[in-house]
């Protein structure tokens, strides 16, 4: 009896509140500001080859945690890797040259916008010798 009751109040509950959003795991970003939280830090890690894996992180409460995340991403896709861009309060993009056998990329972050954090990493990513330079990722924190 006390389980149907308090299937039936918790139903009630969440019909009252249209099903209510989860509170965001600390340890993931979220795409939507739903509780006001900031999370401003962001992170990219690449691999020693300069760039063939990666991992990226955006929209964590701390540098480290968006640090962790990014290295963790990259390790996953069996990386050896570490953090070459931090980010806090900015957009940032990472870029890489698609040729067959390039190693060419690029990262940039800017305080103003997408478009121009990505113009920047394609920028950086020619630079470096990319003849087909592409963003792989971007976010803005």
């Amino acid at each position: 009896m006390k389980i149907i009751v308090a299937s039936i109040a918790f139903a009630s509950a969440m019909a009252f509140c249209g099903g209510c959003a989860m509170a965001p795991n600390p340890e993931m970003p979220v795409e939507d500001d739903v509780f006001g939280a900031f999370l401003p830090y962001g992170a990219l890690a690449i691999d020693q080859n300069q760039g063939g894996m990666w991992g990226w992180a955006y929209k964590f409460d701390t540098q480290d945690a968006a640090d962790s995340r990014a290295l963790a991403e990259c390790g996953k896709k069996g990386g050896q890797c570490g953090v070459v861009m931090r980010f806090h309060n900015a957009c940032a993009a990472y870029s890489a040259d698609q040729t067959a056998g390039s190693t060419a990329n690029g990262w940039a972050w800017t305080e103003k916008d997408r478009a121009t954090a990505e113009v920047m990493a394609r920028s950086e990513c020619e630079k470096r010798g990319g003849a087909n330079c592409v963003i792989e990722v971007w976010g803005c924190t």
